[in-house]
């Protein structure tokens, strides 16, 4: 992947100088990375690499523009990216409690710079994949979210990144740090829009610490893009505290996406429930690799992901469940389920377990199957059409997904995707 050389030298430049030594670091990291791992395993990704990326411009949207994309539920708590940079100008977080608050990454450096560096610092050791790390290094106007202790955020949090780009081949890098602090509640929808956009490399980070005792829902969301000739690449790293819970749900229906998701889990009694969904039609892809990292005892973990694939869609899950020495007690459970609904589309399923100890709970399984011909006669017996029998089966093999959104909108907008998606 060749990326302009001198857009990636003025972000540097740009930069204060702990942020500037941080990505230098990273971008020397970056090298010793190496590129062929088995997280991509079934990505294809010889055209991205052979794309001459530039940066792209700053967009001249207008805040007004962007309220449609901005979930009902959202409409005082919302921040805004667009085409890879932090946009305090297009976001509003009047809803956010007292004491919380979102701000640039540069300024965090100032506020929060012992945290910040130490997460950067870690991210340049010890990160493995090839993305995560180019994001550090080459990420443009970062955000830093944080809620205080024993707050609770009543409104939920929306992450709008908007990509409006009339440049083919533009790449833009997201990075989002949340703090949510010990006891701390907060509820984060992820939404990524297109504008306007050929050809491009979108490459995020969201990175969240999760505090003693604290809870944060996620959801993460780019169904109702538009095709295009582009990739769509997030990764998720998320940390817990002693008492501290996630839940993570993903929905997924872009031209070529990838979710890399790393939860590490560092302290007791942590609960973590991370789902899925693709629906996937043309030849449109979605990748997902998980690693569920049980480092302390008495915690608990559960994944669910579903995909839904028709004509000659590809997908791939690689799940890995990892239970150290230290982590007796530990349940932790996996599972990968694809309903196919042609006979050129392609599910690959790699789930993996390392325990390291013993007094442990886990499993791991994956199915590949097509629609049940007698569940669809017995509903077509019934008065339903093809048509009307598929969406329902399918609508049904969704719900235990698309039940575990916390935003009524969210829901909606997916049944309005299932309606198109679902061809008689």
């Amino acid at each position: 992947m060749l990326l302009e050389t001198q857009s990636f030298l003025s972000s540097i430049n740009e930069s204060s100088d702990q942020l500037k030594k941080i990505r230098t670091k990273c971008s020397t990291r970056l090298q010793e990375v190496e590129f062929t791992d088995e997280a991509f395993e079934y990505l294809q990704l010889k055209e991205l690499l052979s794309c001459a990326l530039q940066k792209a411009p700053v967009s001249s949207v207008s805040k007004e523009a962007l309220l449609e994309h901005v979930f009902p539920e959202c409409e005082k708590s919302y921040v805004t990216f667009v085409n890879g940079q932090f946009r305090a100008d297009l976001s509003d977080c009047a809803s956010l409690p007292k004491g919380s608050f979102c701000i640039s990454l540069e300024q965090a450096m100032k506020v929060f710079g012992t945290f910040v560096h130490n997460t950067f610092t870690k991210t340049c050791k010890e990160e493995r994949d090839y993305f995560a790390l180019f994001n550090a290094a080459f990420h443009q106007e970062g955000a830093f979210l944080y809620i205080p202790p024993k707050t609770v955020c009543t409104a939920p949090i929306q992450i709008l990144s908007v990509i409006d780009t009339a440049e083919r081949d533009s790449w833009m890098m997201p990075r989002l740090h949340l703090f949510a602090g010990a006891q701390s509640e907060a509820s984060v929808a992820y939404r990524t829009v297109c504008l306007r956009g050929e050809r491009y490399f979108y490459n995020n980070l969201f990175d969240i610490a999760i505090e003693d005792g604290a809870k944060v829902t996620a959801s993460v969301d780019d169904l109702g893009l538009p095709p295009s000739e582009s990739w769509l690449f997030d990764a998720f790293r998320v940390a817990l505290k002693p008492n501290a819970t996630f839940k993570g749900c993903q929905l997924a229906g872009s031209e070529k996406s990838r979710r890399d998701w790393n939860i590490a889990i560092n302290g007791s009694n942590v609960n973590v429930e991370l789902s899925g969904l693709w629906l996937l039609d043309g030849k449109k892809e979605a990748h997902v690799n998980v690693v569920m990292d049980h480092q302390e005892p008495y915690s608990r973990s559960l994944q669910l992901f579903k995909g839904v694939l028709n004509d000659a869609a590809r997908s791939g899950f690689q799940g890995k469940i990892v239970v150290g020495k230290r982590a007796t007690k530990t349940e932790s459970y996996q599972i990968n389920k694809n309903l196919m609904l042609s006979d050129l589309a392609e599910a690959n399923s790699k789930p993996n377990l390392e325990i390291m100890t013993s007094d442990v709970k886990a499993s791991h399984g994956a199915t590949i199957g097509q629609l049940d011909e007698r569940q669809l006669f017995y509903l077509k017996s019934r008065g339903f059409n093809e048509h009307e029998a598929k969406r329902c089966m399918i609508n049904g093999f969704c719900h235990e997904i698309v039940e575990k959104l916390f935003l009524d909108s969210q829901a909606r907008h997916f049944a309005e995707v299932l309606l198109q998606y679902v061809r008689i």
